[in-house]
């Protein structure tokens, strides 16, 4: 990449970072003595929106949601691998700035290979911050159902369909890291008081 095509890339970045600090620093919540970076691993309707949604209920975080975050700085998104970097590497920096600032972050991205988790590591251990990884697992007719009435009724910024989830699907990698994991509406609960009970002395 030549000198011009990265000063480029750097305007362009400074550019969408300042386009999703303005949406996601409008309302912080109670920062902590510690935060925790907690990581959302799951393919598109496994419950990760859902899940972020009930552990902020429990604990002050913020949650920086991909789709919506992509859908600021690409208005007709097409979910490629360019499109893709553009906006996790703004998310990094924010998450960063976050974290830094000792607020709790819920990453809320489907984060299915280890290339993908690996800055997000890194990012946790810069900051000092608690890595906490949440895999969410669901039947595939589970996740269709959901998919298919998501679509529908037009809910959230997610326009992942099911032909998504199959493109999707064979790239997943098992986490290396520990983790908590989530494979039903009945692991919920439990999973979010051990990550209370982890965070509890954070605060």
């Amino acid at each position: 990449m030549g000198y011009n095509s990265l000063v480029k890339a750097d305007e362009l970045l400074a550019c969408d970072v300042s386009r999703l600090r303005q949406a996601v620093f409008k309302q912080l919540p109670q920062n902590v003595e510690r935060p925790a970076f907690i990581m959302l691993v799951g393919l598109p309707g496994s419950g990760k929106s859902f899940f972020a949604c009930k552990l902020t209920e429990r604990i002050p975080a913020v949650v920086l949601e991909s789709d919506f975050l992509r859908k600021l700085l690409v208005r007709r998104p097409v979910y490629s691998k360019s499109e893709s970097y553009r906006l996790f590497r703004a998310i990094h920096v924010i998450a960063r700035e976050l974290l830094l600032g000792k607020y709790n972050v819920v990453l809320d991205a489907t984060s299915l290979s280890e290339d993908s988790r690996q800055p997000l590591y890194s990012i946790a251990a810069a900051t000092g911050a608690e890595a906490i990884v949440v895999y969410l697992s669901t039947p595939r007719e589970t996740a269709k159902t959901r998919l298919i009435d998501r679509i529908s009724r037009r809910d959230g910024y997610s326009d992942a369909d099911w032909a998504v989830y199959q493109r999707l699907e064979a790239g997943y990698e098992p986490i290396r890291e520990p983790h908590y994991e989530v494979n039903n509406a009945m692991d919920i609960s439990a999973v979010i008081d051990r990550i209370m009970a982890q965070t509890r002395g954070n605060s």
